[in-house]
């Protein structure tokens, strides 16, 4: 993949920039509004989602998944650059990596209450606050909006919009910490197709696409991130259900261990 536009970034926006990558590697238009007694409850929305995306088998029946691995290429159009990207979740513990050739590996966990980050720029870091809370809700399981009520403190249905040809609800979730976020589920088959946000200061807009079902489960195997400083493109290749994931790849790095003492 080649592509023509290609920048240098300063150290501060080179941390930026870590810093919306790893936001992204991870997770719209109005057309007016719905009456407040006419649009379905924002807890009902969420409920369809999480049966839409499902933990079942062709038959009907629970699926029994305990871990994930999932693989694919992290695409900074901005800049040139393509990334290999892996994740591993058992929840709630979780570990990503994304190696640039360019830039070097950045790496993010969750093991317990720690959510941390090592990248090339800024070291190890124990993250706290809003990002904190976002890095443990995404590792609390394999459906980020399982255990919501956990990590937000309301969620309110807000009217419609579109993405793309589909109609949506517009759901507006205002967490315990952080700023809210606005989700667009889809009128007819329950999906989570675009979010809204704020990240570091910009309006950014992730869309979720490409949907494909392994073992039972529907993930998006295209999310594009758009807003702020840079565009990124996340391509999911493969998804693994009950993976093999040795029991030490959660475990602490040695320069975080340093810094929880």
């Amino acid at each position: 993949m080649v592509y023509s536009k290609q920048r240098r970034l300063s150290r501060p926006t080179h941390r930026r920039f870590l810093s919306l990558v790893l936001a992204a590697a991870l997770i719209i238009s109005w057309v007016g509004t719905a009456a407040a007694q006419d649009a379905p409850k924002a807890e009902d929305l969420i409920g369809k989602y999480i049966k839409a995306v499902g933990k079942y088998t062709k038959d009907g029946k629970p699926a029994t998944i305990k871990s994930r691995v999932t693989k694919g290429k992290l695409i900074v159009t901005d800049f040139g650059m393509e990334g290999d990207i892996t994740d591993f979740l058992i929840p709630p513990n979780n570990y990503s990596k994304i190696v640039f050739e360019a830039l070097g590996e950045i790496e993010r966990g969750v093991k317990g209450d720690v959510a941390w980050e090592i990248n090339p720029m800024i070291g190890p870091r124990i993250l706290e606050g809003a990002e904190k809370a976002g890095r443990l809700q995404e590792a609390a399981g394999f459906n980020r909006f399982e255990n919501w009520k956990k990590f937000y403190a309301k969620a309110e249905t807000k009217g419609e919009g579109t993405v793309g040809d589909a109609a949506c609800y517009k759901v507006v979730m205002t967490p315990k910490d952080g700023s809210p976020t606005t989700c667009y589920f889809d009128k007819k088959s329950g999906l989570l197709l675009k979010t809204e946000a704020e990240v570091e200061g910009f309006d950014v807009e992730v869309t979720l696409s490409d949907y494909k079902e392994t073992a039972g489960v529907k993930l998006p195997h295209k999310v594009l991130t758009e807003g702020g400083e840079y565009n990124l493109e996340m391509l999911i290749e493969t998804v693994e259900y009950n993976a093999d994931i040795p029991k030490d790849r959660f475990d602490l790095p040695d320069e975080i261990k340093e810094l929880t003492k």
